[in-house]
């Protein structure tokens, strides 16, 4: 009875991340959806957006665990998104942390960084791989966000599809267990197309569920 409704605009990240909610990005292997999501973090830590038709509200600081690459792969691509984007890197608003195991094992140590450094958005690379356990069992969608809600702040969370849907089947849903496609307020489908021998890509960005 005592809250207010904030007057603020509900999205961190328009139309991708909202405040202090789950998003989702998923596609088949290699289809952009990491480089999408360090470039979503780039925009929301130097306040300036460098996709174009993305809206980033303020700025704030953003945090990425990494289950998969290792820094000079997550870390190095920011870099360069900040130098093909003609922009200072903000190194004291973007941090990085190598993990293995499940994301609920770490919950206490990142959770500290979080309120030391005030985290907005922390990005999860990948979901699979976060988990812990099958990720075709409800336990792993739920132990994710179960996780990412105690942090506090909005995530952005990245996997794939299955073989079969990749192949062809539009309306593909993210890899695993139907709680990853129910317990996520956004999710968006990464699809690219490249020409062979062309240096540049297109990604196709679909809007497949929005709470």
């Amino acid at each position: 009875g005592a809250y207010e409704p904030q007057a603020v605009s509900p999205w961190l990240i328009e139309p991708f991340v909202r405040r202090r909610q789950p998003s989702i990005l998923y596609g088949d292997g290699g289809e952009g959806k990491s480089t999408l999501a360090i470039a979503l973090g780039l925009s929301l830590a130097s306040g300036i957006s460098i996709i174009p038709g993305v809206t980033v509200l303020g700025s704030g600081n953003v945090y990425m665990l990494d289950f998969e690459s290792d820094v000079d792969d997550s870390v190095g691509v920011a870099h360069d998104l900040a130098k093909g984007a003609g922009i200072t890197f903000p190194r004291q608003r973007m941090f990085y942390r190598r993990l293995s195991g499940s994301l609920a094992d770490h919950i206490d140590n990142i959770a500290a960084d979080f309120a030391v450094h005030d985290i907005s958005l922390v990005i999860v690379d990948s979901l699979v791989a976060a988990g812990g356990v099958d990720a075709n069992e409800s336990e792993a969608a739920r132990m994710y966000f179960n996780s990412v809600r105690t942090f506090g702040c909005a995530s952005i969370g990245v996997t794939h599809v299955t073989k079969a849907q990749s192949n062809g089947t539009e309306h593909a849903k993210p890899f695993g267990s139907a709680f990853w496609w129910n317990l996520a307020r956004i999710a968006w489908q990464v699809k690219r197309t490249q020409e062979e021998g062309q240096p540049a890509a297109t990604l196709g960005l679909y809007h497949r569920k929005g709470n």
